[in-house]
Parts: structure tokens; sequence; C-alpha cells
């Protein structure tokens, strides 16, 4: 409501009769008018409240909002803008997990990536293949991810530094945001190629 629909309200909350007539009165339409000016802003206020509550359309409470669902997390920083930070936190609390091959290659094409995933299991005489890989029992909890594009970056003498590595490869993000959400009895493994 605005500031004249307030006054007409609060003028008729007034008790009818020969002593209520302000047209003789300047300060009880003033008074009026001026409580009608605040009302109009509490209702903005309480609008605007209201927008915060929910996290697409949240500005004042936004840190609130990340802090309580975690955000920025190490996996993916904060983001550059407030319509990205409210996007990842719509992303995070509205997340449902899975152990799926397939949750984890749409979480990575989410990110950005496009991989596939190889799991392994113990090696069987009768049903596996001559070539296979021998794998123990502990293989049935490892699986890997294949297909992360990255270059390996060697040492190189008159570039790199003395205690710096002979190589470094690796998807930082895409490592983390795995290995945050595997389940916990597994190992994951990183193929690069």
């Amino acid at each position: 409501m605005n500031s004249e629909e307030y006054k007409r309200a609060l003028l008729k909350l007034f008790p009818n009769g020969i002593a209520w007539q302000f047209e003789d009165n300047r300060n009880v339409p003033k008074l009026i008018g001026a409580w009608a000016d605040e009302f109009e802003i509490v209702d903005g206020s309480v609008q605007s409240f209201l927008n915060e509550f929910f996290p697409d359309t949240t500005t004042a409470f936004l840190p609130d909002w990340e802090r309580v669902a975690g955000l920025p997390d190490p996996c993916s920083g904060l983001a550059s803008t407030i319509a990205l930070r409210r996007k990842d936190l719509i992303a995070r609390i509205t997340a449902v997990g899975g152990q799926s091959r397939q949750y984890f290659i749409d979480l990575a094409a989410a990110a950005g990536y496009t991989i596939t995933i190889t799991e392994f299991f113990p090696f069987r005489v009768n049903i596996n293949a001559v070539g296979d890989p021998l794998t123990g029992e502990n293989w049935r909890f490892a699986w890997q991810v294949n297909g992360v594009d990255n270059e390996v970056d060697y040492f190189q003498v008159g570039e790199n530094a003395v205690g710096d590595p002979l190589a470094t490869w690796g998807e930082g993000r895409l490592e983390c945001l795995m290995r945050r959400l595997k389940p916990a009895h597994t190992i994951v493994i990183f193929n690069y190629s």
C-alpha cells in the first residue's frame, strides 16, 4: 500500500462525530500523513525482507545463506557475481546426491568436464578373460575417472626453480569435487589423458 491508501485507512479508523472533524484542525491530518508515510516505509521494508527468505531473491542475507550451505567450498571458490552465487546456493541446497556412475558423470558435466568412469572388480578365473587386470578383493572399492584433459607440465631447467616438482598434472577442481562427494568407503583414481 502507498501513503495515500494508508492515510485513507487510518482516517476510517477514527470514530464518527463532531469532535472528530479534522477540517479545521490541520495538525491531525499532518500527524495521520506522517503515520501513513511510516507505514509505507515499513510495508516496503517488509516486502524486501520477505525477499531475503528465499535463496533465489536474497541479497543482504546471501552471506548467511552461503555460510549455512557450506559455501564457498574449497572445490569451487566464491562466484564472481550475485546471480552466480545465488545459482551455486540453489544448486547446493537442492542437490540430492547419489552413488551411481551416472551421478558422477553428470556432476562432472555440470562442472564443465566430459568423463567416463571405470569400475573394478576382483579377478575371477571363470568370469574374467585372459588379459584382464589381476585385481584383488580390495579393488571392488576403487573406481577410476577417465578422460580428464590435462597436460602434464614437466620440470624444465631454466624455467623451474629448485624445489619445484619434476612434473605436475591434475585438475584440482574436479578432483576436489569427486573426492568430496564420493562414497566414503571407496577410492577414486584419476586417469589423465
